[in-house]
């Protein structure tokens, strides 16, 4: 079966000038070269379903190579709730966030009685 995330993808920026190109134009270019984009993502690149889109990196660079001024942001959500992470690509480069997971710290003064 393989480990599964909820993908999403959006344009993030747009750095070139003039009117910016929709996701959806962009979606029916991509989903024509990639067979995991066309099973993991919609037509306005919300998650279609969770998917094992190993190769995701390589196929992002190509689509930011192709609109080399279109900041895109693939974000993900894997099975494990310490994977969510979103990745920016711009022009064939990357760069990859990991969310981090905070633990608010002790604080006596919001104790509370059970219900």
């Amino acid at each position: 079966m393989g480990y599964r995330t909820e993908y999403y993808l959006e344009i993030y920026k747009y750095m070139g000038e003039g009117t910016p190109p929709r996701i959806e134009d962009i979606m029916i270019d991509f989903q024509s070269q990639s067979e995991d984009a066309k099973y993991a993502l919609e037509k306005d690149g919300a998650c279609l379903r969770e998917w094992g889109w190993y190769d995701h990196e390589n196929d992002m660079i190509g689509l930011s190579t192709k609109y080399p001024e279109v900041v895109f942001r693939l974000s993900g959500f894997g099975e494990e709730c310490a994977d969510t992470w979103a990745d920016y690509y711009l022009n064939g480069k990357v760069q990859h966030c990991l969310a981090t997971l905070v633990m608010l710290p002790f604080d006596p003064d919001k104790l509370q009685e059970p219900k």
